[in-house]
């Protein structure tokens, strides 16, 4: 299939300052992976966007919050979103782009949902 426009895919994740995992599957017959020793450190939320032809230059953000709940998605809100698909996606975004995002209730959420601002 062809597209006239370039695929820009974006998502949001979460990592400790240490990097320790809190959950990972590993083979139960091998010691692989190591357990966290208590405390994990700042918890990061990584928001980027990427396409084929690698991530979008510029486009990362990344921030400290104090959660470490489970579910990080409280930690995202819409004028974050808003301000970074304004501020760092859009005007780094080389070609005319497909912006392909997930239902996150932060990206519709605001007054100005983000699909009606791509538009």
């Amino acid at each position: 299939m062809q597209f006239s426009r370039q695929l820009v895919f974006l998502d949001e994740t979460w990592i400790f300052a240490k990097g320790n995992q809190t959950k990972s599957w590993q083979d139960e017959s091998k010691k692989s992976v190591r357990k966290p020793e208590g405390y994990e450190g700042k918890r990061f939320i990584v928001l980027h966007a990427g396409s084929n032809k690698g991530f979008v230059d510029n486009a990362g953000l990344i921030y400290s919050t104090k959660s470490k709940l489970a579910d990080y998605h409280g930690d995202m809100n819409a004028d974050i979103f808003m301000k970074w698909l304004e501020e760092k996606l859009i005007p780094n975004l080389k070609e005319p782009s497909l912006i392909i995002m997930d239902n996150a209730s932060y990206s519709y959420s605001s007054g100005k949902a983000a699909h009606n601002f791509v538009e």
